[in-house]
């Protein structure tokens, strides 16, 4: 089904008479729709020469207290085009204000609910992790809710179990910027190898050892690897472009979040100032100062940052030139949940939406930054480890009836 959403234009059409009482010099008036009458909530009241302001209330209507006239108002709503209201010294007593509607021409979007499956269908299978193993899908998973006895399954898209291997403790899958996958416990981390359709594990090492080396690099392009670098508390994200052949390092992108990092140096003087404990330092670091998310994700020969923090999408050659930029605002939405997809086999990147729990993603047009169609997921709430390929979303879902046993489920974009 498609939705178009256009806000006609109203015709401004405004009638004011605003003057001055001079005992009080309090100005007070009704804000109304310009076609309607009806009145108009919420609308911003901001005096420009003090910078006080006020907002109307379920009635339409405002007060303000001034010290001294002439003032000029600034009358705003997100639904209503803003206006400048000059008040004047005659001002003698409260009238109307007639706002006109806002045009807004919204992006088309096509807005998909399709069935959602479970891919263990009937089974008593309950998945702690899962990893998209070329055309086939790994789970770590129990039978029967028995979680002292956990397994690594190779299934296919049809949740058929094709191999499984069973592991003493139960972990996590973690896959490479070459796309190798691996299987993370709490003392050890091994290679998955699938050889004549069997699980293989190999060449083990500490978990440690292994996410030191192997977590920065995020993506790789023939010779070119692309290694990520958190710097001042993350509040600096760096990008760099790495060439095996010929051992060089250089950096490609730096992302700064201005804001919280002039607020982190605020703060870790005034902890030092007031003496703050290792335990309380951590604690504000951990509530306050989220790390940048600009993420870096690979289409094709090209590398796309997303560069939320100022608002852009850049394109770069694999030998690390920017080839780009698109504008972009949808991170701006407050159902935003500050993150972002990639299809590598169908060539698209989505973000992911939220609101009221319930979960959607949208498609983003990397052509001109903008989002062109929507996938709800509705009646499951709270899902987990949302991934994409070829056209299907998976995810894992909690059923209330198994506890917090999950299954895993998959829906067509």
């Amino acid at each position: 089904m498609k939705w178009f959403f256009n806000i006609l234009l109203i015709p401004f059409c405004m009638e004011i008479c605003i003057a001055q009482s001079i005992q009080n010099k309090t100005i007070s008036c009704f804000v109304k729709d310009s076609s309607t009458g009806i009145p108009v909530s919420g609308v911003s009241i901001k005096v420009i020469e003090t910078g006080n302001g006020t907002y109307t209330n379920n009635k339409g209507y405002f007060k303000l207290n001034i010290s001294k006239l002439p003032v000029t108002l600034i009358v705003s709503h997100v639904g209503y085009n803003e206006k400048k209201i000059r008040v004047e010294d005659n001002y003698s007593g409260k009238n109307e204000i007639f706002l006109s509607l806002k045009i807004n021409f919204l992006p088309t979007v096509t807005i998909n609910s399709k069935p959602v499956e479970s891919i263990i269908k009937n089974k008593p299978l309950f998945i702690s992790d899962y990893e998209l193993y070329n055309d086939k899908i790994l789970l770590i998973a129990y039978r029967e809710k028995n979680c002292f006895k956990p397994a690594v399954y190779l299934i296919n898209s049809e949740g058929d179990s094709l191999s499984s291997t069973s592991v003493e403790n139960s972990g996590k899958f973690f896959k490479d910027c070459m796309d190798y996958e691996y299987l993370i416990t709490k003392n050890a981390a091994f290679q998955i190898h699938i050889y004549s359709g069997k699980i293989q594990f190999l060449f083990p090492v500490s978990s440690n050892n292994l996410y030191e080396k192997l977590k920065p690099c995020i993506e790789n392009i023939n010779d070119k690897f692309f290694l990520q670098k958190y710097y001042q508390n993350d509040q600096i994200l760096v990008y760099y472009d790495y060439d095996d052949s010929g051992n060089k390092l250089k950096e490609l992108k730096v992302i700064t979040d201005e804001t919280n990092l002039r607020r982190f140096y605020d703060a870790h003087g005034l902890m030092q100032t007031q003496g703050m404990n290792e335990f309380e330092e951590r604690f504000e670091k951990m509530c306050f100062y989220k790390p940048v998310y600009s993420p870096l994700i690979k289409i094709k020969d090209t590398v796309i940052v997303f560069n939320l923090i100022d608002s852009k999408i850049e394109f770069y050659s694999e030998t690390g030139d920017l080839l780009k930029e698109t504008k972009i605002d949808f991170h701006k939405n407050r159902d935003f949940n500050n993150e972002i997809f990639v299809d590598e086999q169908k060539n698209k990147a989505y973000a992911y939406f939220k609101k009221n729990n319930v979960s959607s993603i949208k498609e983003i047009d990397l052509s001109d930054g903008s989002i062109c169609n929507e996938t709800v997921i509705p009646d499951y709430l709270f899902i987990e480890k949302i991934k994409i390929n070829n056209g299907i979303v998976y995810f894992l879902y909690k059923e209330k009836k198994e506890g917090e046993y999950k299954k895993l489920y998959k829906m067509k974009i």
